[in-house]
């Protein structure tokens, strides 16, 4: 499963595509100001894959992500460094 985050300066449909070679499930987040809106990523992404899960607070899209994923299914936590980094240390998962 994937959880992403893109800032909103970056390549949004070829990143989102690109991510879509890896799986078909993605869960979408936001972290204002520099993230991409969430409408704005849903609407690309929809033409990608064939789930998707959105949340506007990094923390709830984890949370979701960690009690959704199948036997032996990982998370890929990528995109944007700085959601990575807010929800890794709002679980914290990362002492800074």
């Amino acid at each position: 499963m994937l959880l992403v985050g893109i800032s909103s300066d970056k390549d949004l449909k070829g990143i989102l595509k690109e991510f879509s070679k890896i799986s078909k499930k993605i869960v979408l987040t936001t972290l204002p100001p520099r993230c991409a809106n969430i409408n704005t990523l849903e609407d690309i992404a929809k033409k990608y894959f064939e789930e998707i899960y959105s949340f506007e607070d990094p923390l709830e899209a984890y949370d979701f992500s960690m009690s959704n994923l199948y036997k032996d299914e990982i998370l890929l936590l990528t995109g944007s460094i700085y959601v990575a980094g807010y929800i890794l240390k709002g679980k914290g998962l990362f002492d800074s």
